[in-house]
């Protein structure tokens, strides 16, 4: 049931945020970060970056996953959610094979890292005044 809710996660995510008009800015920090882990009978153990994750993410969108989980998959299931800095890490093997089952999201992310890269070398330094910001050219 894991792989069938992990290949289907992007889509579940999707489906939140149509379905109920979650805003870009919200489903990229609140619902893209998410991951599922485990499921131990019917418990699908979902991991977080931190713990302010945990209390906003269950009194938000718990009930929003369960039931999106169960009209994609057909899984009906409890949540619980962990951080990720307590869960054992995967061998390195496993990673690699965890980040070709994903490659939309790593590609967005890269892309958009990119295009952060680009506008802020576009962009005048802020400060206005002789600086070591990084930015190649703007030191005067």
């Amino acid at each position: 049931m894991l792989e069938e809710i992990k290949e289907k996660w992007d889509e579940i995510l999707l489906n939140i945020k149509e379905e109920h008009d979650i805003s870009e800015v919200s489903y990229r920090t609140w619902l893209l970060p998410l991951i599922p882990d485990s499921v131990d009978k019917d418990i699908l153990t979902i991991l977080v970056p931190d713990s302010a994750f945990i209390s906003y993410v269950k009194k938000k969108y718990e009930f929003l996953l369960k039931i999106t989980i169960e009209e994609i998959t057909g899984f009906q299931c409890e949540l619980d959610f962990k951080l990720k800095s307590d869960v054992k890490e995967p061998e390195k093997e496993n990673r690699l094979i965890k980040s070709a089952c994903s490659p939309k999201r790593e590609l967005k992310s890269a892309l958009h890292l990119r295009y952060l890269c680009r506008r802020k070398k576009q962009q005048p330094c802020p400060c206005r005044i002789p600086c070591s910001c990084g930015i190649p050219g703007r030191n005067l």
